[in-house]
């Protein structure tokens, strides 16, 4: 069992870090609110290099860069991350810098970066009535189900149902990534 709240935030916050290219584009949008007639990020190959630290009097001792989560694994996701060598703020992703400028965190702080850079998620996956999804299969939960089918294209028995929820965790998870046979719910 997980709560439907947990898993709309990551939702929330996977869709963001899709939509603003791994997340620099939340450092992009905060920065030029310090710095508005300036060029704020040069990203070159992965890295934009050192950047103006609005959170220490403006030098530039803010390293921004992207990196996989899984440096081993080609599939693994990917992120915008940052290091204050000051050390005046702490180190970690777009979020973590977007909650020193706006004091927020959770719910609030995503769904302010979403309101601010215009981004309009999925919220057709958020609006489901319930408090619990249990991953196993259940033929009277609330949520639509299909069935699934495992490879080649040719197999014609399905190999389970799955709700609309399962299959985007499936879709977003490392298994669609990686071998689409080893699905479990």
């Amino acid at each position: 069992m997980f709560h439907l709240k947990t898993q709309k935030v990551m939702m929330l916050k996977f869709d963001l870090q899709n939509a603003t290219h791994y997340g620099l584009g939340i450092y992009a949008h905060i920065l030029r609110k310090y710095y508005p007639n300036e060029t704020v990020l040069h990203l070159v190959g992965r890295d934009c290099g050192f950047c103006r630290n609005p959170f220490a009097n403006g030098e530039p001792n803010l390293h921004i860069w992207i990196e996989k989560s899984n440096p081993d694994d080609s599939t693994s996701d990917e992120c915008a991350q940052h290091h204050d060598t000051s050390g005046t703020i702490p180190d970690g992703d777009a979020f973590t810098f977007a909650e020193q400028h706006y004091h927020l965190t959770g719910d609030a702080l995503l769904e302010k970066i979403a309101e601010e850079l215009n981004i309009h998620t999925n919220d057709n996956l958020h609006k489901f009535e319930i408090t619990n999804v249990d991953r196993s299969v259940n033929e009277d939960s609330s949520l639509p189900q299909f069935s699934f089918f495992r490879a080649p294209i040719t197999t014609t028995k399905p190999y389970k149902t799955i709700s609309l929820f399962e299959a985007y965790l499936y879709i977003i998870g490392k298994p669609a990534q990686s071998t689409p046979l080893n699905f479990v719910p």
